[in-house]
């Protein structure tokens, strides 16, 4: 369980931190476009997922990162709809390719990193029974 709340801490913490000091981040259109900006974003959140797949170590990790990831990118689809007088879900069907791409990259760098942490605990076992 410790691993798990660790696990969300770092990923919610990193890309907190790095949207902030670095200003890469999951950003809201008004119209449909998929810039250099995005694939780095998607990239960064799939490298940070996966650092928290390695901590927490369970495939269901992948799914709190999506519901994370998606309520990231709720939030800016909400701001960017308040700024353009549109509907919610109008601004969500706009952007739905940049939030799969985004979610999508954070739901497989989680599931990754927990094929890779769980490899080594096995390997552990191996070695070691009843480690």
């Amino acid at each position: 369980m410790w691993r798990q709340i660790a696990a969300v801490l770092v990923v919610v913490g990193l890309v907190t931190g790095i949207t902030h000091y670095f200003r890469i981040s999951f950003v809201a259109k008004a119209s449909f476009a998929f810039e250099s900006g995005d694939v780095m974003a998607a990239m960064l959140g799939m490298w940070i997922a996966l650092l928290g797949g390695l901590i927490s170590r369970r495939y269901g990790f992948a799914l709190a990162v999506a519901g994370t990831y998606l309520l990231m990118c709720c939030l800016a689809v909400y701001f960017i709809s308040r700024f353009l007088d549109d509907d919610f879900a109008g601004a969500f069907a706009l952007n739905g390719w940049n939030i799969a791409v985004y979610v999508l990259g954070g739901m497989l760098g989680a599931s990754v990193g927990v094929f890779i942490g769980s490899g080594r605990r096995r390997a552990r076992e191996r070695v070691l029974p009843g480690a």
